[in-house]
């Protein structure tokens, strides 16, 4: 009686595959973005590192202010501040027989107020420039003659500014703003102030 041989058992697939992985492991490890130099590699954390760390202290300080959206603090001056400038506007345009309207540019003195809830001359330094500036136009209405004519004619709307960016003082179509500037001293920008005024109007 003939024995016949007995076919070689066939290995199962998941074997055959676990077999491949574990031979191309090595050489896929070495084409992998993993195997870059490790000087690299300690470049990049580094650079991710310095990224964190920038986006944690932006988040510490916060949002920045929304325009208008005023803390309760800042409501309070600003409302004051604006009771003591209808004031000097009240006097302005008695004298140059005008309407012309004064607001504060809001926004650019926003964080830059010394004392919160106060106003008047020792309340902060712009606000003895942003009297001065009313003041300047009020005295060449004063004086009378060409100097009212030019203001009459001339100002409509007069915006006081705080200088975060804008040092120029400026009249366009009417518009008259005045650039407070704390960091230049008192007489020095009031002397500016008028020679601008002489020029412009």
């Amino acid at each position: 009686m003939t024995k016949t041989a007995r076919p070689a058992a066939r290995r199962p697939l998941a074997s055959i595959a676990l077999a491949l992985c574990c031979a191309l492991a090595p050489a896929l490890a070495l084409a992998s973005p993993a195997a870059a130099p490790a000087a690299r590699d300690g470049a990049a954390l580094d650079a991710r590192a310095a990224r964190d760390g920038a986006t944690a202290l932006d988040a510490a300080k916060g949002p920045a202010p929304v325009p208008g959206d005023w803390t309760l603090g800042e409501r309070e001056q600003w409302q004051k501040m604006q009771k003591e400038l209808a004031q000097y506007v009240s006097l302005l345009n008695t004298s140059c027989q005008t309407t012309i309207d004064v607001s504060f540019d809001y926004e650019t003195f926003r964080g830059k107020l010394m004392e919160p809830g106060k106003t008047g001359l020792a309340a902060s330094p712009f606000w003895t420039e942003v009297t001065e500036s009313l003041g300047s136009v009020r005295e060449l209405c004063l004086r009378g003659g060409p100097g009212k004519a030019a203001v009459k004619a001339k100002v409509t709307k007069m915006t006081i500014q705080h200088a975060g960016g804008a040092r120029a003082h400026k009249l366009d179509k009417g518009q008259l703003t005045a650039v407070v500037d704390p960091a230049v001293a008192h007489r020095e920008w009031n002397t500016k102030f008028q020679e601008f005024l002489k020029q412009s109007l």
